[in-house]
């Protein structure tokens, strides 16, 4: 049995190594006291951070430019950013469930899934195929989108200073175009993010850009040659971000987006991937600032006046050589 899968004993926070204790502190000081972050600690403590039965699409990716100057992200010749929902038609050709399929056991059930999954995949690529005839070889993109204005300034978003009534009111359209596709598939990972094709989820899914021109660029590829491509957590799909610690300001591997968002607040002391990360951090021998480290006490300075305590040391000047790429 995997030691991630094991089950794991409700150890209340005061057993925690202090780095990771005040980490979890601070992450949920807001909205929790100490007692709070103990208890959160001990319910969740048999509990999995992670979706462990999930598993990423299969399939080579690869990049291709379009007439409309961007590269477009593409598995095994399905175009991920179109953005073109054919659910619709995929469910109606699907048609009902019989109700006896509703009574199957968990691996009936599992077994069916997978079946009906290949399914839809198949009549999707079927219908995508169906309206690029239609439009004369072209990939049909659809897009929603939205932005926020004043009357003199254009926001992707609103800022936090309007009230909510205006913030959740943003400008929206909805935007169709169609692509034809030119040159022969390269590597993602050599596109720049200004060339890439952007779509919802897209940045999960495109892989992180490696080129030594940006310091940050050099520390991803110091990143992938160190321990891979894939999560340096979870180790199930691209890496796409670069993690660090936000009190050393110390980096500490290559994540992808869904542990990026949620890894601090892992409620295991050990015997889970995110867990085992933050004991032990790929990277932590390296020594290597993360380039944007300074930015931590501003992004956290409404908690830092509500606790009364700042636990950020000062910025530290960067010294080529010194402190890695």
């Amino acid at each position: 049995m995997p030691p991630h899968r094991r089950r794991r004993q409700a150890r209340g926070i005061e057993q925690w190594p202090q780095q990771r204790r005040e980490a979890l502190l601070w992450r949920l000081a807001l909205t929790l006291d100490y007692d709070g972050v103990d208890d959160y600690v001990r319910a969740r403590a048999s509990l999995s951070c992670m979706n462990e039965d999930w598993q990423p699409p299969e399939g080579q990716m690869t990049a291709v430019l379009g007439d409309d100057g961007r590269y477009h992200l593409v598995r095994d010749e399905v175009v991920l950013c179109t953005e073109v929902s054919y659910s619709e038609q995929t469910y109606a050709a699907l048609g009902p469930i019989p109700r006896a399929e509703r009574a199957l056991d968990n691996a009936a059930r599992e077994a069916r899934g997978k079946e009906l999954g290949a399914r839809i995949t198949q009549l999707e690529q079927r219908f995508a195929a169906q309206d690029r005839e239609r439009h004369g070889g072209r990939v049909p993109h659809e897009r929603r989108c939205s932005w926020w204005t004043d009357g003199t300034t254009y926001r992707s978003s609103a800022p936090k200073t309007v009230s909510p009534k205006q913030r959740f009111a943003p400008l929206e359209q909805q935007v169709w175009w169609a692509v034809r596709l030119l040159n022969d598939p390269v590597d993602p990972s050599t596109v720049p993010p200004s060339r890439r094709c952007v779509f919802g989820g897209g940045r999960s899914v495109w892989p992180p850009y490696l080129s030594g021109e940006s310091r940050m660029g050099r520390i991803r590829q110091q990143l992938v040659d160190l321990a891979g491509p894939l999560c340096h957590a979870c180790g199930r799909t691209i890496g796409v971000v670069v993690d660090h610690d936000h009190f050393t300001g110390l980096v500490r591997g290559l994540l992808c987006w869904a542990c990026n968002t949620s890894i601090d607040e892992c409620p295991h002391l050990d015997g889970c991937p995110r867990a085992d990360y933050l004991n032990d951090p790929p990277a932590g021998h390296l020594r290597v600032r993360y380039p944007l480290a300074h930015r931590d006490r501003e992004h956290n300075r409404a908690r830092i006046e509500y606790l009364g305590i700042d636990p950020f040391p000062p910025t530290r000047p960067y010294h080529r050589g010194q402190q890695g790429p």
